[in-house]
């Protein structure tokens, strides 16, 4: 914030005694270090360290002179744009692995519903070849009917034997062959929400691979931030970022004003 009054500080961080090499060298850390800041963690680091020690010591020095010092609070407030950046990897990382979980469940399911349509279809197989050797077997009228008699009329055979039988085997075929297209529909449909479920199966697989692809593209991008952060400190990597956005700005500004 330009506006607001603030200072500028140039420095040159340098360490001497160094036993080999050069023995005054320029050492951001190794200078912390000899004016007590060490031990830096990632989120606290040796210069972050140094800058609320600096805050602190100018703090007590307005206080000498009854300058007060009207603290917003909005350093820590709100997040800076690498935090920003870490935290919204941290959301879909957690995303991803939350809609991964999701499929890797519903993969399960359909694997289990597929298994039991299968079992299904297993059972109805011998059932269907059991009628279709059934018709085969009765098929012949002719080998099912009781000889008739020396002394028996043609009528009372017909009526006392033939006709009772056939009644019987009609009836049976009939039974059977609404059963047997029963189950060929039955067999039809299991065999498509079979098909139905295979594909839905494959969707699931290839959506979960590349979800756990872009996971771990996200957790590299995390690692590396946090890796930038360990490495040059935050408030550093925020005064960078600052004036890259600076520049593209101004940059962006000047090829609007030559094309205007």
């Amino acid at each position: 914030d330009e506006v607001t009054p603030h200072l500028h500080i140039d420095f040159i961080p340098f360490t001497t005694g160094s036993k080999r090499g050069l023995e005054t060298r320029v050492s951001l850390k190794k200078a912390l270090e000899a004016l007590g800041f060490a031990g830096g963690t990632k989120s606290h680091t040796e210069l972050n360290q140094w800058i609320e020690s600096e805050k602190q010591a100018l703090a007590s020095i307005m206080a000498r002179h009854d300058i007060e010092w009207e603290q917003k609070g909005t350093h820590e407030e709100h997040l800076s744009v690498l935090d920003y950046k870490k935290q919204e990897r941290s959301k879909e990382v957690a995303a991803l692995e939350t809609q991964i979980d999701a499929l890797q469940e519903r993969t399960a399911t359909a694997e289990t519903m597929l298994s039991e349509k299968q079992e299904q279809l297993d059972d109805i197989a011998p059932i269907l070849k059991n009628t279709e050797k059934f018709v085969r077997k009765y098929d012949d009228p002719e080998r099912l009917l009781p000889e008739a008699g020396m002394l028996e009329s043609g009528k009372a055979f017909r009526e006392k034997k033939a006709l009772p039988i056939l009644g019987k085997l009609l009836k049976y075929a009939r039974s059977l062959f609404r059963e047997n297209t029963e189950l060929k529909v039955k067999v039809q449909k299991l065999e498509k929400e079979n098909t139905a479920f295979k594909s839905a199966n494959w969707n699931h697989t290839h959506e979960m691979v590349r979800l756990q692809m872009e996971n771990r593209e996200l957790k590299k991008d995390k690692s590396k931030l946090d890796a930038l952060v360990g490495r040059i400190g935050n408030d550093v990597l925020q005064k960078l970022l600052s004036e890259a956005s600076k520049e593209q700005s101004e940059h962006q500004k000047n090829r609007d004003e030559q094309t205007l």
